[in-house]
């Protein structure tokens, strides 16, 4: 079946690079994302740090989405700025 090749990208790697491009674009820090999710700073910093052990959960994503104020569907976007 069709399955959209990723570039060796991990979905995790996706999601946490737009939840970090998203918050950055936001002009919100880290300690605010935690502070309007409910989750600890130390969550948020793990979420987007590179060398991440394990994963998130859909309901994470969804709660930083709406904290966001943004369409979830944005966190899973493969596309990148120079893919344009």
């Amino acid at each position: 079946m069709g399955r959209k090749h990723y570039k060796n990208r991990n979905i995790y790697d996706v999601v946490a690079g737009n939840i970090k491009k998203y918050r950055e674009a936001t002009g919100i820090t880290q300690q605010d994302l935690a502070d309007r999710t409910g989750y600890t700073h130390e969550y948020i910093r793990r979420i987007e740090s590179p060398n991440r052990r394990g994963g998130f959960t859909i309901e994470s994503v969804h709660i930083i989405s709406k904290a966001l104020d943004i369409p979830i569907t944005l966190l899973f976007d493969t596309k990148k700025e120079s893919d344009d």
